[in-house]
């Protein structure tokens, strides 16, 4: 159970920053990557998919570890996601 927390609660933290870096690098679009194993939850397993930055994936989140989101859907999460850089895009 402790691990599970401090997964979730540092992993809150890594994508609060993620989230401000990317707004203010303007990245326009970003790709979720998933852990690629047996313990990624179903509604995770949209590895590589874009969608324009602020958008949300296909699985209802706006990216992995999202303030707010049912626990379902962030404790224990691995998931990560990439920012395209807007010359990319």
């Amino acid at each position: 159970r402790a691990l599970a927390i401090a997964r979730t609660e540092s992993g809150f933290a890594v994508m609060g920053g993620r989230e401000r870096a990317f707004t203010e690098a303007k990245v326009r679009e970003v790709t979720w990557l998933s852990a690629r194993d047996n313990h990624v939850r179903d509604s995770h397993r949209i590895d590589e998919e874009t969608v324009p930055w602020g958008s949300k994936f296909s699985n209802g989140l706006h990216y992995p570890l999202e303030m707010g989101a049912p626990p379902e859907e962030v404790v224990n999460c691995r998931c990560d996601l990439v920012g395209v850089p807007p010359e990319e895009a």
